[in-house]
């Protein structure tokens, strides 16, 4: 590089990261480091091209070196705090980020990364103070009225969190996050027809859109005259058996239905003589006319909360399954399935997750038999009950949804937190006692003990965020009524 001063290269260096070519700016800022080893400034710069190439531990190292040079380097700090939260090193991203904050108070990217470290890691109200003065800083910035109104979201302040995501598509129109985030909490509030409209804005947001590629034209809901509609399952289990109730609805406009599931509910599924073809992701699909995600029916079909399909039970358990369990059943005692975690993987599955010992209260309870629904990671739990639970373990002997179905079945009672099992016992029109967090997500709407959607199903509410003791008391007084 004997030709370019290292200002030069800086400069090249830089416009080659900004047009996106990540490999030669990285290059570059390697050599300008071999002749400048003590510069912090090129070791940040080399971690910015780094982290955006996807490489988080050679950037989150880089970021290390610059600080090692300049321990004062609050745009290092920043970043590396916000990288570090994004995997999930929660208190060393907020003691960084603190750091910042503090040496320039003014710096409001630092407060915005902080606020979003903070509301990971739980401390909602603190976080709402710091996106409070990244806005005092800088009033136009969409992205923190957004993530103000996820905040009062989560402070279960609906109102004010709808004029904050209104005010963010006022500065940028253009804004599908902030436009999801909007259906969510006009969804949780019963506006059901703005709500549905503005939920199509996922179809934008590559985090959770996963467009299976059918080649098929997108259904509008005119009548189908005896063609075919594939629907397809775009989200978690649990939105697909809560928004598959919908195809007896797109029969009736003249169609031939082909379903499109995740695997754990392709049995399951087939069972259920309203619908004609099941398929799996990845097999071939039948010649079709229309497509169209199940998540886009509610809009499609203009559901308010007056006329949500809500007859159950919509799903059945195969006769031979649940005839399998029926014997093993206590008689004298009431039965009663428990589901306590959620998948690790799912958004906000920490706090929607009880964990079993939460539970402890029902374990008072006399003339109960438990039954554990419960699968994955959390299922080990059941090995170790809390003291005087009569638990049954039942992980091992469910390959798939089908399987659950034959327990639920032969149960008076499920009790469990927001997951897949609870839609499934609710579908099945088996009485359902559900435990959901401060802030609920919207399905379960606001200040409210039943659902629109599962006339079953009753609402147990924490009273204060991250404690499950006031929900499970009053369970377990209801629970001892019906013993």
């Amino acid at each position: 590089m004997p030709e370019l001063t290292i200002q030069q290269a800086f400069e090249l260096a830089t416009r080659l990261a900004r047009s996106g070519r990540l490999a030669e700016a990285e290059q570059l800022f390697g050599q300008i480091i071999a002749r400048r080893p003590r510069s912090a400034e090129a070791r940040y710069n080399l971690a910015r091209v780094l982290a955006d190439k996807g490489d988080a531990g050679g950037a989150v190292a880089s970021y290390r070196e610059s600080l090692k040079l300049r321990p004062d380097f609050c745009e290092a700090m920043s970043n590396l705090g916000d990288l570090l939260r994004m995997r999930g090193e929660l208190p060393e991203a907020i003691e960084l980020l603190r750091r910042s904050v503090a040496l320039r108070p003014g710096f409001v990217e630092a407060h915005y990364n902080l606020g979003l470290a903070l509301s990971d890691s739980g401390q909602t109200d603190e976080a709402a103070e710091q996106m409070r003065k990244v806005l005092a800083l800088s009033p136009a910035s969409a992205d923190a009225w957004n993530q103000m109104g996820n905040l009062l979201r989560e402070q279960n302040q609906p109102d004010q969190a709808i004029a904050a995501y209104r005010k963010a598509l006022e500065l940028r129109p253009q804004f599908p996050e902030a436009r999801w985030h909007l259906s969510l909490t006009l969804l949780l509030e019963g506006n059901f027809p703005e709500g549905w409209q503005a939920y199509e804005a996922r179809r934008e947001m590559r985090a959770i859109w996963r467009d299976p590629g059918l080649a098929q034209p997108p259904w509008d809901g005119t009548p189908l005259g005896g063609r075919t509609i594939v629907l397809w399952a775009e989200q978690g289990l649990g939105d697909t058996i809560q928004f598959i109730r919908y195809v007896p609805q797109v029969k009736s406009l003249g169609g031939q239905v082909i379903v499109v599931s995740q695997p754990e509910l392709h049995k399951l599924l087939a069972g259920q003589h309203w619908i004609e073809r099941v398929l799996s992701f990845g097999e071939e699909v039948w010649p079709a006319e229309f497509q169209c995600p199940l998540l886009s029916l509610p809009k499609i079909l203009r559901t308010t909360l007056q006329t949500v399909p809500n007859a159950t039970p919509y799903l059945r358990a195969d006769p031979g399954l649940a005839a399998r369990w029926k014997s093993r059943m206590s008689p004298d005692r009431l039965n009663v399935g428990l589901v306590w975690s959620t998948k690790p993987a799912v958004p906000g599955s920490g706090k929607r997750s009880i964990g079993l010992h939460a539970m402890a209260p029902l374990a008072g309870v006399p003339g109960v038999r438990f039954w554990s629904l419960q699968k994955g990671e959390a299922a080990r739990e059941a090995q170790a009950p809390p003291a005087g639970m009569d638990l049954v373990d039942c992980s091992a002997e469910f390959a798939d949804f089908a399987d659950t179905a034959a327990l639920i079945a032969n149960l008076d009672l499920v009790i469990a937190c927001d997951t897949a099992v609870a839609h499934l016992a609710g579908a099945m029109g088996v009485r359902t006692w559900l435990a959901l967090p401060l802030a609920a997500p919207w399905r379960w709407m606001r200040k409210r003990d039943d659902s629109p959607w599962y006339p079953t199903a009753r609402l147990f509410r924490q009273t204060r965020a991250g404690d499950w003791t006031v929900p499970m008391e009053t369970m377990a007084r209801e629970l001892d009524g019906s013993a």
